[in-house]
């Protein structure tokens, strides 16, 4: 095999800086139109994209790094507390690496159901089950979060109707439908059609 032996500035768009990555919110709030605090209310507090395919989350998407088709990476950081709200991916494999600290992962529609990664813990949660994740420690902590599917799977998110409810009254029906019209997303999770 051939080797190839890439110059230091052409392995600069191989690494992810995480002290100069931004938050998502803030990328779509300059972007979208989609306020900070409405993204952050049904995702986790700071999400920092570190790796996606091209092309992949449309325009709001700048990850570090340009990767491997059907895989994006996240670190999200969240305060005490903080988590996104329950939410399904249709077609894609989100997969939870605990880096620091402990987080609660519930699933199922209402959330009945649950567990505590430690840090070094995974669970690798497959399509069409609702789930989120909420920070249960007294610090800041850190989760790797992988979504495996098709590149044009990679935004297949879905929150129960009540959220979208939520951010009509909290944000205006002009921000629910950036979400569905922007991002993709929708208000349909555990209807069924």
């Amino acid at each position: 095999m051939r080797t190839l032996t890439p110059g230091p500035a052409e392995m600069e768009a191989c690494i992810a800086r995480f002290a100069r990555l931004e938050p998502k919110s803030r990328r779509y709030a300059e972007r979208s139109g989609i306020p900070a605090a409405a993204f952050e209310m049904v995702a986790a507090k700071h999400i920092y994209l570190l790796m996606a395919p091209e092309g992949a989350g449309g325009a709001n998407a700048a990850p570090a790094v340009r990767g491997a088709p059907g895989l994006t990476v996240n670190v999200c950081a969240c305060p005490p507390g903080n988590g996104p709200m329950l939410h399904a991916h249709e077609r894609t494999r989100e997969t939870f690496f605990c880096l620091r600290g402990r987080f609660e992962v519930r699933w199922g529609d209402r959330g009945e159901h649950g567990t505590v990664l430690d840090e070094f813990d995974m669970v690798a949660v497959p399509p069409r089950v609702t789930r989120a994740f909420r920070n249960v420690g007294e610090d800041t902590a850190y989760l790797l979060v992988m979504i495996q599917g098709g590149n044009d799977d990679l935004n297949d998110v879905a929150y129960s109707p009540d959220v979208g409810e939520e951010i009509v009254q909290r944000f205006g029906p002009e921000v629910k439908e950036r979400f569905e019209n922007v991002l993709g997303w929708n208000f349909k999770a555990g209807v069924a059609e």
